[in-house]
């Protein structure tokens, strides 16, 4: 155990390749548990290995199901834009822990993109748990999504900057 341990704090510094030799030298000695799969299918999400990612999660939650193992699920389908079944992934996480800011977040985000107007709900919810982080979620979602895009007229930009980062005139 002290070695999944080791794995999990090297995931947690960024370190992959050192924590996936650690995590596939215990699967290779038969061990074989939730948290194994779920830090394997972090490692793989964050390669963009998706369909490696999807089944170390799946193999997770068979385990144990576990919120943050079906968010994780759910960012994986998030990043692959299937957002349905994201939504499916992160109610399963909400049934768990209703009080995540990044599950909301994420859900609020999902149902953005259906225009569904349920999506302020969850977007509230999230403030209400944590309203710096999620500022900080909303501020970079807006940085990476929609500032560079160049469909996007500078108009339109500073309207949805100042509704989702809540800035106001500057004059």
């Amino acid at each position: 155990m002290k070695e999944l341990e080791l794995a999990k704090t090297l995931v947690a510094q960024s370190k992959y390749e050192e924590a996936n030799q650690i995590l596939e030298r215990l699967l290779t000695s038969g061990m074989e548990n939730d948290e194994l799969f779920y830090l394997k299918g972090m490692i793989a999400l964050r390669a963009k290995s998706y369909e490696s990612a999807l089944m170390y999660f799946e193999k997770a939650i068979s385990e144990n199901k576990k919120a943050e193992y079906y968010r994780m699920k759910g960012m994986t389908h998030f990043e692959l834009f299937e957002t349905e079944d994201a939504i499916e992934e992160f109610e399963k996480s909400l049934e768990i822990d209703k009080e995540n800011h990044i599950t909301n977040f994420f859900m609020a985000l999902c149902l953005m993109m259906k225009d569904d107007p349920d999506a302020s709900k969850y977007l509230t919810k999230a403030r209400e748990i944590d309203q710096k982080k999620t500022n900080v979620l909303l501020s970079n979602f807006y940085s990476l999504f929609i500032k560079k895009d160049p469909k996007i007229s500078e108009e339109r930009k500073l309207n949805i900057e100042r509704k989702i980062l809540g800035k106001r005139d500057q004059k």
